[in-house]
């Protein structure tokens, strides 16, 4: 397998036990630990977040809780692989690649470069930036070594309220999803560490203490949350009764998932079916075009386009909310029923028993069943 990410390393690899080779594969088969893709964040790797190459072997474990945009999708596969042995779950598609951001990635000398800001407390409530050591590189007062934050560490100051937080100001509105795993990065003593994730001053996360051996740590993710343009998420570390060897390793990644507008967007798995969904795809599908953007609630002059599935091979778009007898997925987002300013025609068209949905009235040279509605040409 192969893929490249931002955020918070996998639980474990895919790790042969012994030696294993192309002529003995099931000796490959036999040795292979469970593998655990969880909490990345995938960016435009080419081929798809994570790629399985060769059939030789066949690997099981789970994908989950990771945030991508990939125009191949989050999985592909090649000469013959497949995702069969593992799990995927709750793999959270971006908006763009752009709506995507990762605090080690994004780390700069700038407070709020690529939305984020360095910042301490006293009180847990108020909050100050924290001055920039170029020198070091690191995030902390002139006078004093803490409270600090590096490009994946933080450490608070010794004071019973002390925090110190990396904050997160949203560009816009829209629904986000967090990720991150806290764990302690000095282990050398000390009483552990307390965590949490404020929205405007609001604890949406935690808190949560970590121990001050735990390596391991915790999981810090959270989905569907609601922000406005210029809500703030802080990602918060607190000492636990006092602050030596509390250095933390926390690398916090927030994904806009939904906009008021998003993306519908047309995939395809290569053989047999077209998925069009606003949502998330399973593995398999790859990301074949955005027909347009759909609101995320009723407006006016709107009418809903539902996602189905038809005896389990088939997704579709209908336009009744029983999915015409078939089985309903979701609701993919309102959509204008006539022609105004800013928007496109879409139809529904199928070829043999797969059905898909294009921009083009000729339906592509394939057969035309109905016209579904109008997108938006871009998001609002």
């Amino acid at each position: 397998m192969q893929g490249s990410s931002a955020g918070s390393p996998s639980r474990e690899a895919v790790i042969p036990s012994q030696s294993c080779s192309r002529e003995n594969p099931d000796t490959c088969q036999d040795s292979l630990v469970v593998t655990e893709l969880s909490g990345n964040v995938f960016v435009n790797n080419g081929n798809g977040g994570i790629e399985r190459l060769g059939a030789d072997i066949t690997p099981t474990g789970t994908i989950r809780d990771n945030l991508y945009s990939e125009p191949s999708g989050l999985t592909t596969t090649a000469g013959g692989g497949t995702f069969s042995g593992f799990t995927l779950s709750n793999n959270l598609q971006a908006t763009t690649a752009s709506a995507l951001y990762n605090a080690g990635n994004d780390y700069s000398g700038t407070q709020g470069q690529q939305q984020w800001s360095y910042q301490s407390s006293n009180d847990g409530t108020n909050w100050s930036n924290l001055p920039y050591d170029a020198s070091s590189g690191i995030w902390k007062p002139t006078s004093s070594s803490v409270p600090q934050i590096t490009r994946f560490g933080m450490h608070p100051d010794i004071c019973s309220q002390c925090r110190v937080g990396r904050a997160w100001t949203a560009p816009s509105g829209g629904t986000i999803s967090v990720r991150g795993r806290v764990l302690k990065g000095d282990t050398g003593g000390g009483n552990g560490i307390v965590a949490r994730i404020t929205r405007n001053g609001s604890v949406i996360w935690g808190p949560q203490t970590v121990a001050y051996n735990d390596q391991v740590g915790i999981e810090a993710n959270v989905d569907n949350i609601a922000v406005n343009a210029n809500d703030v998420l802080r990602f918060e570390v607190a000492n636990n009764g006092d602050n030596a060897y509390d250095t933390t390793s926390w690398d916090p990644s927030v994904g806009y998932t939904a906009l008021g507008t998003p993306a519908l967007n047309r995939y395809y798995n290569g053989s047999s079916d077209h998925w069009i969904t606003s949502g998330s795809v399973t593995g398999g599908y790859h990301l074949e075009s955005t027909l347009g953007y759909v609101f995320s609630s009723s407006q006016s002059g709107t009418v809903p386009i539902y996602g189905c599935l038809n005896g389990g091979s088939d997704h579709f778009i209908s336009l009744t909310s029983n999915c015409e007898g078939t089985s309903v997925l979701r609701t993919e987002g309102w959509i204008y029923s006539s022609p105004i300013a800013g928007t496109r025609q879409i139809y529904r068209c199928r070829t043999g028993n797969d059905h898909f949905v294009s921009i083009d009235p000729g339906c592509e040279g394939q057969t035309y069943e109905e016209s579904l509605g109008y997108v938006l040409n871009a998001p609002r």
